[in-house]
């Protein structure tokens, strides 16, 4: 059972912890922040970064809205636990931190951020090798990649697991990679990192009779977006867990300026004129504009057709070379950028840059949604965002029309498929490019 939840409305003493250094952090690791202009934290910063620090806190699950910091609220106790580790970093044989993450650009990201803040942690990112390094205490990669490229002895020593979007890698394609990497983790003996000795009668796995003063060192920080058999699956395996929920989770962010633009008919050239109409009248003075559509072969058509008519633009899509696809994200930080793009770009990734979020092709979830707008009032700012609305997109536009002035779309989610599937008599939607 959970022992604790943590629904992070604001309160007195939380709002009187407005500086990182009252959180217990390291002073590097502030100076660091400090140096990015990063001077104060979010909410779920303010809250979180107290419970993961604690070791008496062995797991924790982070639930927040897009955009909110949650990558820095587990990253900046991962280097703080390596700043004050035993043995030096650089001695250390074996990781002792695994980041698993749902795609090679949040690999990439998490790699700039860590280099950031401290450029001396030895980091082993899985896109750019098939082999893990030695005196390389934090592995960070793709489930698959990890189960591919690191043999369970490479694990032995790890203390500290993060599943980024577990809501995403604790289910689908990715769920058994992700559950067989915790498996592997969990029911082995700990090797200490810098001996390769076995540390006497220490052992992770939380269904076995280890005093629970053994697993304390075992640090999970989970985030999750609150699927049900996700919650479900943390509750289980991870009984002692404490949670920290923001107050804006599941909810559309109120600094978002959001339209839904219904289509008259089925004409696929309705749709694109449209497109050409919101990209006529968008202001480029707020930022990049990021246009999603359901499927590469989407990205693709419609990426043509923008080109055929004058308006400078890229694709972003799987099958864009990885080193093409980072390119792609650092314009958006520097210039005004018009992207078509998959949903490869609607999870984890820092758009900050993005003042506009079109979903062309409506997204056929309401966790997609989330995600999708999410990309947009990054930090605290502003965004735009137009949904453009055809017969078929109707279903998951009314569960979030229920949502009213409330905001929360938790009774939309659907595990396994997308709303318009839960009524048989909704007609075969079209496709648009």
């Amino acid at each position: 059972m959970i022992t604790t939840l943590h629904r992070l409305t604001p309160r007195p003493a939380a709002l009187a912890r407005h500086r990182f250094h009252t959180l217990g952090l390291d002073p590097a690791l502030v100076q660091a922040l400090h140096a990015q202009d990063i001077n104060t934290p979010s909410q779920v910063q303010r809250e979180a970064l107290p419970l993961v620090l604690d070791p008496a806190r062995p797991n924790v699950v982070i639930g927040a809205e897009t955009g909110s910091g949650k990558t820095l609220t587990y990253l900046l106790p991962l280097l703080q636990r390596l700043r004050t580790y035993p043995h030096s970093m650089h001695a250390v044989r074996k990781p002792i931190a695994v980041i698993m993450v749902p795609n090679q650009e949040l690999v990439k990201q998490i790699e700039r951020v860590v280099q950031s803040l401290d450029p001396d942690v030895p980091l082993a990112c899985l896109t750019k090798t098939h082999a893990i390094p030695r005196r390389t205490p934090v592995l960070v990669g793709t489930p698959k990649a990890i189960m591919q490229h690191a043999s369970p002895k490479d694990l032995v020593s790890v203390e500290m697991i993060v599943v980024d979007e577990a809501d995403m890698l604790l289910g689908g394609g990715f769920e058994r990679d992700t559950k067989q990497v915790l498996g592997t983790i969990r029911n082995q003996p700990l090797v200490d990192p810098s001996t390769n000795e076995y540390i006497p009668g220490y052992h992770r796995d939380s269904d076995s009779d280890a005093p629970e003063e053994a697993l304390a060192p075992e640090h999970a920080t989970i985030p999750t977006y609150g699927k049900l058999a996700v919650s479900e699956y943390l509750k289980r395996k991870f009984p002692d867990a404490v949670y920290a929920i923001t107050d804006q989770f599941h909810r559309t962010l109120p600094t978002i300026n959001q339209q839904f633009v219904h289509l008259k008919t089925q004409d696929p050239a309705e749709r694109r004129e449209l497109l050409l109409q919101i990209l006529a009248n968008d202001d480029a003075a707020t930022g990049s504009v990021l246009i999603f559509v359901d499927s590469v072969a989407s990205a693709k058509e419609l990426e043509q057709f923008l080109l055929d008519n004058d308006v400078a633009c890229r694709a972003l899509h799987k099958e864009i070379p990885r080193d093409d696809r980072s390119g792609i994200l650092e314009a958006m930080s520097t210039t005004r950028q018009v992207v078509v793009a998959t949903d490869i770009a609607a999870r984890g990734l820092d758009t900050r840059d993005v003042g506009h979020v079109i979903q062309y092709e409506f997204a056929t979830n309401v966790v997609t949604h989330i995600h999708r707008i999410g990309r947009t009032a990054r930090g605290g700012t502003t965004g735009k965002v137009t949904n453009i609305i055809g017969r078929e997109n109707e279903l998951v536009y009314k569960e979030i029309q229920a949502a009213g002035d409330d905001g929360t779309l938790t009774k939309g989610f659907s595990r396994r498929r997308s709303l318009r599937k839960k009524f048989k008599k909704a007609s075969k939607p079209d496709t648009f490019y």
